[in-house]
């Protein structure tokens, strides 16, 4: 009998005219019948929805449906810049598929390098495609610089060991890298809240300003950097412990004796021989945070957003959740092509930069030969 179950369930009858019925087994069995929602005319090019009744001719990629009422069109679609659809007493045509249900993307069409053309040639797209770069280059490299330079100072603080309680001071500052990234994140935003949060809580009670950390565009890219601080001086701090305990105090003393001071014995001494081993886990950050969507996406949703273009573009957008946002909600529908060519840019962006940080560090080695 289990056998028999088997076939059964497996079993797919073709009752004609595109419908189908397949025997499902559980305590009892029970016939589904299916029917394919449209139906193609390859001599007149036209798709027909079996369900409405609508008739959607082929161009321009896709599929046009005619006599279609207002209720069933999505917004988006409406309020596209580009938007062909005409509405005239509740009906509506030139009606494209995704306008209809967004998973119904069209015909498959191969159009070559037409998704990177108008990357760069639609203004619409390329004005926020390069505003969105220029901000993930000086976020990612203004985060590593920052994490970087608060972490290895207090490495330096806690290396001189008259500093007392030097242990505990480690503890407290391993606690952020400790925690869940995505928890702190969350925490965050509820602190930064501009009405019941309890930074501007404290700021009001000292009788400073009450920015709105998450709902104004200054205010986002601010909240973005402290919290990226926050989540990356402990790593930071770390790797620039382990890199200190490798430098030879010879050299720092016959820095002294020559006569140089603190500041240039770090510089011309202590940086350059740091840099050798931390180099390579700096660019590995500028990479990781070149592609921080969890930040992003948990903390302002890529948001405030902007208005006026072809795509959805928000003020803290990287180029990641700004691939998202077209792939998964644009005006125009989902545009799988056009992310898919911009994750392309994205790659050949950081591969580049990967590859120059590389040639400089293979320059920072040489210190150890002179």
């Amino acid at each position: 009998m289990t056998g028999e179950s088997r076939r059964l369930t497996d079993a797919v009858v073709d009752l004609g005219d595109g419908r189908t019925a397949r025997v499902e087994t559980l305590t009892s069995a029970r016939v589904v019948t299916g029917s394919a929602r449209f139906s193609y005319d390859a001599s007149t090019d036209v798709l027909t929805d079996l369900e409405n009744g609508y008739s959607c001719p082929a161009g321009g990629g896709t599929f046009y449906c005619d006599g279609v009422p207002r209720s069933e069109v999505q917004n988006v679609a409406l309020q596209a810049a580009d938007s062909t659809i005409v509405c005239v007493d509740g009906v509506c045509d030139d009606v494209p598929l995704f306008a209809l249900d967004q998973s119904l993307a069209g015909w498959r069409q191969v159009i070559g390098f037409d998704n990177y053309a108008e990357v760069f040639t639609n203004d619409r797209i390329r004005a926020p495609f390069l505003r969105v770069l220029l901000w993930n280059v000086i976020f990612a490299g203004g985060t590593v610089l920052s994490t970087f330079a608060l972490g290895l100072g207090l490495a330096l603080a806690l290396k001189d060991e008259r500093m007392r309680f030097r242990a505990v001071y480690r503890s407290i500052y391993i606690v952020p890298y400790a925690v869940p990234a995505f928890l702190s994140i969350l925490v965050w935003r509820g602190l930064l809240d501009a009405q019941f949060g309890k930074v501007n809580q404290l700021l009001g009670s000292i009788g400073l300003p009450e920015p709105d950390w998450l709902g104004s565009g200054s205010g986002a890219m601010a909240s973005v950097f402290l919290v990226n601080l926050w989540l990356g001086f402990p790593y930071m701090f770390l790797i620039s412990s382990g890199a200190l305990t490798s430098i030879p105090e010879e050299l720092i003393e016959a820095a002294r004796v020559d006569g140089a001071g603190p500041i240039r014995t770090f510089r011309m001494v202590v940086l350059p021989l740091l840099l050798v081993s931390t180099a390579p886990l700096l660019i590995g950050a500028f990479a990781f945070n070149f592609y921080n969507f969890v930040l992003v996406f948990l903390l302002t949703e890529g948001g405030p957003p902007l208005s006026g273009y072809d795509v959805p573009v928000g003020s803290t957008d990287l180029l990641i959740s700004f691939t998202f946002s077209i792939a998964q909600s644009s005006g125009r529908g989902s545009q799988f092509a056009l992310a898919t060519a911009i994750i392309m840019i994205i790659f050949l962006v950081l591969a580049t930069t990967s590859a120059l940080s590389f040639r400089l560090t293979k320059k920072l080695e040489q210190i150890y030969d002179q």
